[in-house]
């Protein structure tokens, strides 16, 4: 695992998850996109504080709590931006 500013841990798979979900944003880009990025978001934000379903994100993805802070702030912002835009 390689941190990305000494705070966030990545692997390749979260890479990859995060580069494909990034083109599909940009291709989608718009009210709607901002929508289901809040919610993809916030979903995986959560799951991460759930024992029992936080394994996957720790350990096939490498995140860390730092991450599933992050997730959740941006799908507050994203579906902030969504509701206002």
């Amino acid at each position: 695992m390689n941190p990305v500013l000494g705070l966030l841990g990545v692997n390749m798979l979260s890479n990859i998850i995060h580069l494909l979900g990034g083109a599909l944003v940009i291709w989608k880009a718009g009210k709607t996109a901002n929508m289901w990025l809040g919610i993809v978001a916030l979903v995986v934000g959560v799951l991460g504080f759930i024992p029992g379903i936080s394994f996957i994100a720790t350990d096939w993805l490498g995140f860390d709590t730092n991450f599933h802070i992050l997730h959740i702030v941006i799908g507050v912002v994203s579906l902030a931006i969504y509701k206002w835009a």
